[in-house]
């Protein structure tokens, strides 16, 4: 019987895909700033339907394993929707901690090598094209970005700015006064 359920769900599902899909990428499109913070790769509307179908799967797993009468379907559905949205967004605040973090302990060297890239002749955008090469992800990512950014007309100094915005760490932004003088 359940198996003919789920069955009979999965084809109803393909049959709306579309304003499911719709829906869920609304609902995804909330997390993208977010997402890009934490140095996640994954389209927001892929990680809305994610996190859905992880919903799903608990929501069902608990009506199978309990059985409970309709209310109290609806209320543990409601509870499983507001848990996997707070969840979701845990996990994107945890690695976009991390990710500061790696961020933070690779900026030295960073920083080391965009000294040494001054002093030898380089221009300050010759030298985050360096430091890009030269060092590991977050670092290399980031830098990669504002030099990216320079390359679409956005000031250097500005990019850079907006890096320090997402790494959210003191020295960052003092770097960023740093250069603006």
């Amino acid at each position: 019987i359940i198996l003919s359920i789920l069955a009979t769900l999965a084809l109803v599902l393909t049959s709306y895909w579309g304003p499911v899909s719709a829906r869920a990428a609304g609902f995804g499109n909330r997390f993208r700033y977010d997402l890009e913070l934490a140095g996640m790769r994954i389209e927001p509307q892929q990680y809305g339907l994610v996190m859905i179908g992880i919903g799903a799967v608990v929501w069902t797993l608990m009506i199978v394993a309990f059985r409970p009468g309709l209310l109290v379907a609806l209320f543990l559905f409601i509870v499983t929707a507001a848990l996997t949205v707070y969840f979701a967004r845990r996990y994107l605040q945890i690695r976009r901690k991390k990710r500061v973090d790696q961020f933070q302990d690779q900026l030295e060297m960073a920083l080391r090598t965009l000294g040494s890239s001054v002093r030898v002749g380089l221009g300050i955008r010759q030298a985050f094209v360096m430091t890009a090469e030269q060092n590991r992800d977050p670092v290399r990512t980031e830098f990669t970005r504002v030099v990216g950014l320079s390359n679409l007309g956005v000031n250097l100094l500005d990019a850079f700015d907006q890096m320090a915005l997402r790494m959210t760490n003191t020295e960052t932004a003092m770097l960023a006064r740093v250069l603006r003088v």
